[in-house]
């Protein structure tokens, strides 16, 4: 009896994250998500005291992994200025170090586009803070002009990851379009830095 419950549990949050990814946490109907789960509504509310309840089920982990990731980064940093150091980390990495097994995924386009008026809302914001510091970190002179450029190429590279997360590819698809993504970044960046003649030292 137990693993039954379990399996409805699953079915339950499966069906929101499918709600929450296509609607978004606000529009998303529980009534439907009960439909969907095979269940009613009030058996929902056995397993979820809220909907907030249910959301936090599906993010779970995600932001802590996502903050690891970053501290990691900088721990093992990859030199951007550089495109042949680039393509050697990109040969020699694990895919999970580039946190492709995070990005890639519905919970993280849940997260950065579908938790408006929650507490996950701005998460979004914090994210693209952190990558354009890091983008800025690489920079030898940090300037509103530069600081403005990081926070494009940000945005460049959050927007493709998600709609590479969205688009219905295979997963092996998907991490081809990542690593490409990711080159067309850095050779968008070294270009840059060739032109400011700004390499960080």
């Amino acid at each position: 009896m137990q693993v039954k419950k379990e399996d409805l549990k699953e079915n339950i949050i499966k069906a929101a994250e499918g709600e929450f990814l296509k609607k978004g946490y606000k529009a998303a109907s529980m009534r439907t998500i009960a439909k969907k789960a095979n269940t009613t509504l009030g058996n929902i509310y056995n397993y979820f005291e809220s909907k907030e309840e249910l959301l936090d089920a599906i993010v779970g982990d995600l932001p802590y992994r996502i903050k690891i990731l970053l501290e990691d980064h900088k721990t093992h940093p990859v030199d951007i200025t550089d495109m042949d150091a680039v393509n050697q980390a990109l040969e020699e990495m694990d895919p999970k170090e580039l946190g492709i097994d995070i990005f890639l995924n519905p919970k993280f386009v849940i997260l950065m586009e579908g938790c408006k008026d929650t507490k996950y809302s701005k998460y979004r914001d914090e994210v693209l803070l952190r990558g354009k510091k890091h983008i800025v970190g690489h920079l030898k002179y940090k300037d509103e002009e530069h600081e403005r450029f990081s926070e494009m190429l940000v945005m460049t590279f959050f927007n493709g990851i998600l709609f590479i997360a969205k688009s219905s590819c295979s997963i092996e698809e998907a991490k081809s379009h990542f690593i490409r993504l990711f080159k067309l970044v850095c050779s968008g960046f070294i270009k840059e830095c060739e032109i400011w003649g700004e390499y960080h030292d």
